[in-house]
């Protein structure tokens, strides 16, 4: 495969788990919020507006910068290496947030659990 082809085809992959992550942060994050299926522009503007993943200015340039990458892989343009690169350092840190707000949500969900299951052993032992 040429260079260039290879270069589009990885940066379309990033960009494809890139997309499905911060969707995925916005439902755990904003989950009545949504409507429809945001654009990938709306999905990064979301993410930076509502400061659903903490991000300095530098980082909020290289979160920007993915919509162009996106437009670039959309419309077949050159891909960089520089392209690729950011869309790397993007997903990985949107996916460590992702990864963090996953294990609150399963601790969350643990702890209704277990509320849940002594309020009915008590309703058991001690009728209603």
């Amino acid at each position: 495969m040429k260079p260039q082809k290879e270069h589009s085809v990885r940066a379309y992959e990033l960009l494809y788990d890139l997309e499905h992550t911060l969707k995925k942060i916005i439902n755990l994050t904003l989950p009545l919020q949504i409507k429809q299926d945001p654009t990938y522009s709306n999905l990064v503007n979301i993410i930076i507006l509502n400061n659903l993943i903490p991000l300095n200015q530098d980082q909020i340039r290289h979160f920007t910068h993915t919509k162009i990458t996106r437009n670039h892989i959309c419309h077949m343009r050159p891909i960089f290496i520089e392209d690729i690169d950011n869309l790397r350092k993007v997903y990985s840190l949107a996916e460590n947030v992702l990864m963090r707000l996953e294990q609150k949500d399963e601790m969350r969900k643990a702890s209704r659990q277990k509320l849940y299951r002594n309020k009915v052993d008590n309703t058991r032992r001690f009728g209603s």
